[in-house]
């Protein structure tokens, strides 16, 4: 930096001395170099003839660049003045400049040249309702400007400056910096600021509150290049950028130091590295490139992040980018090493280490128990990752310990081999699966088997009335796409000694307002015995087949379907019912009684013999077209009696609605009691 009023002072050494000069002044109406300009300048020298002259230099204004508004005067005096060939020295001087931007304009000051260097030093200036102290150098070209400021009252710096888009900001700043340079180029910096008691704010996007933050910046000129470092310790109070919030206290300090490039002329700065260290939480480090003129900020970058724990990390970088979506409350827990590509704001790929890892939903959808694995993916490039755990839980269901490979590619995932996962005290074969998304659509195909899978164990998980029996069966193929599930083939399950299958299952808008759910289900030789005892519906003895067909759903409810659950054909077995089977199968039918001759019985025996039941139901429109094994006086046979003593239960509403008859046998099935109509 050149020491522009020098010149004044050096045309005034080139006044031809003489024993009588006593006394010199020189006026210039106007001193303008850039943005820079002094008007009506006098300079003054007294007391030439002594060894110890006095000097005085006088500015009506003084105008400084933007944002600065003018300053109406500019004076400096020195008591202390050397004066002889190629030399000049003030000492013990003082300076004086009239702003509003400053409170208390006065400030020390001393100058001296000698030969072709010189240096101009200013202390005590109070700026900012702090102190500042500068220092210049100059040498053949050569400058440095070394100073510091202290007590710096940020907000009298914020109404002065006029930071737009920061409000309510107070505190203290400390500061110190040293520039270097030859002629008008800057070659060195380095700046040291600690700022005190900060509290900010920017929109709702910034806060802070009581910050202690300590930072330092360093750069140097290389040839064709600028290369910097910087370094910040976050020590104390609390930081919310949207919509992260940081808290430091007192030795736990969160720490970011960075360095890189910047070529003069570029839109771009080359960051060599980045290393962000949160105690007790986890570190991140980044090598990228930075736009600054124009997008994309992010021109490329390789992030890698260590988290011993997320139980401490998750809550204050994970949680609350999730708060307001569908996985609102999670807590995850366990170790993680993320590694992370990207290149014009887009993810080249990443790479997921974990291990320990749990996770527990608050909405009870999944939990995961102890999972450990690496997951890699990326857009155009198949890749292969593995996934094991200690339990997984979906919905109710416990799924046991397991382990899959699998492999991704952009919005592709598919097992890369069959995989045998534990089930319900069983065993789910999967033999394939796949995954693709495009657009809005998404198509998944699967096939595998299922092995004795307990029906006990899923009713208990899902709160059902206990069940016996097992699921097992070979699944063809199962596909979603266009948003429709399909069964390809039938599923079977062993239940009750008996079978019951599935088939041509399908289901549209699985995940809208509007689910439609379609399958056929039929029903073989199940032992009624042992389904009457598990849901306490009084106890009948025999066999049952029958079919739901054209069953069709909307969000899950019933809208058609035809029905019939009866006696097999061929049943042999042992065929008993109880009064208060006989009770509830009339309660369902609705209008319906035990036959008068019967019911004379009901009070003298517990069980009856039957030849067949059954019960039939066809729903349309709301309405269940109800029929029995075959027809009856003004009705149909629910129960047809048979043997000693017998007993029958006839219906006599052909018609009931469909609400009706689901309260009635919710009605059964939540109390002991029922009533004959």
């Amino acid at each position: 930096m050149r020491l522009k009023f020098f010149v004044i002072v050096l045309l005034l050494i080139h006044i031809p001395t003489v024993a009588a000069l006593q006394s010199a002044a020189l006026t210039v109406g106007k001193i303008t170099v850039g943005d820079w300009s002094l008007k009506e300048v006098s300079l003054s020298l007294t007391a030439i003839d002594r060894e110890q002259a006095q000097w005085t230099l006088k500015s009506a204004s003084l105008r400084l660049p933007p944002p600065f508004d003018s300053v109406s005067a500019f004076q400096i005096s020195c008591d202390a003045f050397q004066w002889r060939d190629r030399f000049l020295q003030c000492r013990q001087g003082r300076g004086r400049i009239e702003s509003k931007q400053l409170h208390s304009p006065t400030f020390d000051f001393s100058l001296q040249v000698q030969d072709q260097q010189g240096s101009i030093r200013l202390d005590n200036l109070r700026l900012f309702g702090g102190r500042v102290s500068v220092t210049v150098w100059e040498q053949e070209g050569n400058w440095r400007v070394k100073g510091r400021g202290d007590a710096i009252d940020l907000a009298d710096l914020h109404k002065q400056i006029g930071l737009d888009q920061l409000q309510n900001l107070v505190g203290a700043a400390n500061l110190a910096f040293d520039l270097r340079g030859s002629k008008a180029q800057l070659q060195e910096l380095f700046i040291d600021a600690l700022l005190k008691r900060v509290s900010l704010q920017a929109g709702n996007k910034l806060a802070g509150e009581a910050i202690t933050l300590a930072t330092t910046l360093r750069a140097s000129r290389q040839p064709k290049q600028w290369h910097w470092r910087s370094d910040a310790d976050f020590r104390e109070g609390g930081l919310y950028v949207e919509p992260v919030f940081l808290e430091a206290n007192e030795g736990k300090a969160i720490s970011l130091s960075g360095e890189g490039v910047w070529r003069p002329g570029s839109d771009e700065i080359n960051l060599h590295s980045a290393v962000l260290r949160h105690p007790s939480v986890g570190e991140l480090d980044a090598v990228a490139t930075l736009g600054l003129n124009s997008a994309p900020l992010l021109r490329q970058a390789r992030i890698s992040a260590r988290i011993p724990d997320l139980t401490t990390a998750a809550p204050i970088y994970l949680t609350p980018f999730l708060e307001a979506g569908a996985f609102a409350g999670l807590a995850p827990a366990g170790r993680l090493d993320i590694g992370l590509s990207m290149k014009s704001d887009a993810i080249e790929d990443i790479s997921l280490d974990f291990s320990g890892l749990g996770i527990d939903d608050p909405q009870r959808r999944f939990q995961v128990v102890d999972a450990e694995g690496k997951i890699d993916w990326r857009p155009r490039n198949a890749a292969v990752s593995s996934l094991g755990w200690r339990q997984l839980k979906l919905k109710a269901i416990p799924i046991e310990a397991g382990r899959i490979e699998f492999i991704t590619e952009g919005q592709q995932f598919k097992l890369q081999q069959p995989a045998d996962i534990p089930l319900l005290g069983g065993q789910l074969n999967i033999q394939r699966f796949s995954y693709a998304a495009e657009n809005d659509d998404t198509d998944v195909h699967f096939s595998g088997a299922l092995h004795n899978l307990s029906l006990e164990q899923l009713s208990q998980a899902l709160g059902w009335t206990p069940l016996s029996g097992e699921i097992s069966g070979r699944i063809p193929s199962v596909s979603y796409r266009n948003k429709k599930l399909e069964l390809n083939g039938k599923l079977t399950m062993q239940v009750f000694d008996g079978e019951v299958t599935i088939k041509k299952l399908a289901s549209s808008g699985m995940f809208s307002d509007f689910a439609q759910f379609y399958a056929d289900i039929d029903v073989d030789n199940l032992d009624l015995n042992a389904i009457t005892r598990k849901f306490q519906f009084g106890s009948i003895e025999g066999r049952l087949s029958g079919y739901a067909h054209n069953l069709y759903l909307e969000n899950w409810r019933p809208v058609s379907f035809y029905a019939w659950f009866g006696t097999p054909e061929d049943d042999d077995s042992r065929h008993r019912i109880s009064q208060k089977a006989v009770e509830n199968i009339a309660s369902i039918g609705g209008g319906g009684a035990a036959d008068a001759i019967s019911r004379g019985f009901m009070r003298f025996f517990d069980n009856f013999g039957y030849d067949k039941l059954g019960f039939g139901c066809y729903l349309n429109n709301g309405v269940c077209q109800m029929m029995g094994v075959e027809p009856a006086e003004n009705g149909y046979y629910l129960v047809k009696g048979g043997g000693l003593p017998r007993i029958d239960v006839i219906g006599y509403n052909p018609r009931l609605d469909w609400n009706v008859l689901l309260q009635r046998l919710r009605r059964i099935t939540a109390t002991d009691e029922a009533v004959v109509e």
